[in-house]
This record gives C-alpha cells, structure tokens and sequence, in this order.
C-alpha cells in the first residue's frame, strides 16, 4: 500500500509541477510579447507617421488637380462662347461666304468618314 499512496503522492507532486511551469511559461511569454510590442511600437509610429504624410501629400495633388480642371473647364466654356459669338457675327456679314464654307467642309467631312 506504500507504493499506492507514494503513487499517488508522486501524481500529486507531477501536477503541481506541471502547473508551475506552465505558469512560469506564461509569465515569460507575456514579458517577451511585452517586450516585442515595445520595441516595435516606435516602428509603427513612424510607418503611420509616414502613412499620414504620404495621404497628405496625394490629397493635397488631388486637390490641385480639380482646381486646375475646374479652372481649364471654365476658359473652354469661355473660348467656346467667344468662338460662337465670333461664327454668329460672322455669318450675319457674309451669309453666302459661310454658307460656301459650311458645303465645303461638310463635303470633306463625308469624304474622310466614308474611308
């Protein structure tokens, strides 16, 4: 019976050693994550830092952009009402040269979209 109960002791004692290295496991495994969260959060600070600039910059591009579209858009309303204005007062003076210059072009344009 000796043997049973130092069996049974012996169960005992592997369990609780079991758990106290697996308790010690953790807390190292908690201080490495620690540690590795540490030494790579000034990385990420800077990747993000980085990250925000660059989404700065490309918004800042993008904005320039539309204001410069925006702006072309706006002078080629302005030339084609000049250019409009120009051919209406034109025509008013020379009816039969326009009217010439309209048969002309409208005969070269069905010429180049028959080839």
């Amino acid at each position: 019976m000796d043997a049973g109960k130092k069996a049974i002791d012996d169960t005992g004692k592997t369990a609780t050693d079991v758990a106290t290295a697996a308790e010690r496991l953790r807390n190292v495994a908690h201080e490495r994550v620690d540690r590795v969260s540490e030494a790579v959060q000034p990385a990420v600070d800077r990747l993000s830092a980085g990250a925000h600039k660059t989404i700065d910059q490309v918004s800042g591009v993008a904005s320039s952009a539309v204001e410069t579209v925006t702006a072309k858009t706006e002078q080629v309303k302005e030339l084609q009402g000049k250019f409009t204005e120009e051919c209406r007062q034109y025509v008013q003076a020379h009816p039969l040269k326009a009217l010439g210059y309209a048969a002309a072009i409208g005969f070269v344009l069905t010429r180049l979209l028959r080839i």
